[in-house]
């Protein structure tokens, strides 16, 4: 028996809630610049409304492959979170 895992489509919603807008921009910008170029068979859009930010994944890859992207995106923006955290108590 093989040990690759099953390809298959699938889709996730990711909506992440803020306090502000200001928050969710944030949230928005720290993930951009890790989200380009995309291995082949993912598509990730995201924008912010209101205090949310909602983050769509297309993956016709593994589900493996969906379940890492979706805690990548997690670990990025607590990264972000923590580090403006940070910064902030040094004002």
């Amino acid at each position: 028996m093989s040990e690759k895992c099953l390809k298959v489509k699938t889709t996730a919603k990711l909506e992440l809630t803020f306090e502000n807008t200001e928050e969710a921009e944030i949230a928005l910008k720290s993930l951009q610049p890790d989200n380009y170029p995309l291995p082949h068979g993912l598509e990730l859009s995201m924008k912010v409304k209101d205090n949310r930010l909602e983050v769509y994944i297309e993956c016709e890859r593994n589900l493996l492959s969906l379940l890492n992207t979706l805690d990548d995106i997690l670990s990025m923006v607590n990264l972000a979170f923590k580090s403006i955290k940070a910064i902030s108590h040094w004002d």
